[in-house]
């Protein structure tokens, strides 16, 4: 299988830098002065809330072992609703739609111009009415798949990618 990067995952990765995300998906540091995020804190990448099967800090955000297990919560979140909303906007899975889905915007995004929303679409170069679905890689349907056969061989239910030792990457810069 190739090594690609999907747009749902550069989509991951406009968020992180969005919410101040210190490490890059190799468990690199690149920005040495967010370290000190909420996003970094909790090795949230795209600061979920209410993530199943972790902790959560006060205001509610999950905290994840490590930014590889962060990153993969974000990269599953996304392709979930990809899956399930593909129809909607970029916009529609800011803001939501009104009906079946209520939003992915965090509290501390809340502003009335959209520089969220914006910049996102910016950043990946897309109108901010691209569909979701259009996101999905045929690389990111291949690889979901290939992990749900290997843990079902394995007889894992939570398969996850190794975790990056983060402490020694910050030392490298």
């Amino acid at each position: 299988m190739q090594n690609q990067e999907t747009r749902l995952q550069q989509l991951a990765d406009w968020i992180a830098r969005y919410h101040d995300f210190a490490w890059d998906r190799h468990g690199d540091l690149i920005n040495r002065e967010a370290i000190h995020s909420r996003a970094s804190r909790n090795h949230n990448p795209g600061k979920l809330r209410a993530f199943p099967g972790y902790r959560q800090d006060a205001q509610g955000y999950s905290i994840f072992p490590s930014a590889a297990v962060g990153w993969r919560a974000l990269d599953a979140y996304l392709l979930k609703y990809a899956r399930r909303h593909g129809r909607l906007s970029l916009r529609c899975f800011i803001d939501g739609d009104g009906k079946t889905w209520r939003g992915y915007r965090p509290a501390d995004a809340d502003d009335p111009q959209h520089s969220f929303v914006s910049f996102l679409a910016l950043g990946m170069g897309l109108a901010e009415d691209t569909p979701m679905g259009q996101l999905i890689h045929a690389n990111a349907l291949n690889q979901d798949r290939d992990l749900k056969i290997t843990a079902s061989i394995s007889g894992r239910k939570n398969l996850q990618p190794p975790v990056h030792d983060l402490s020694r990457s910050s030392q490298r810069r």
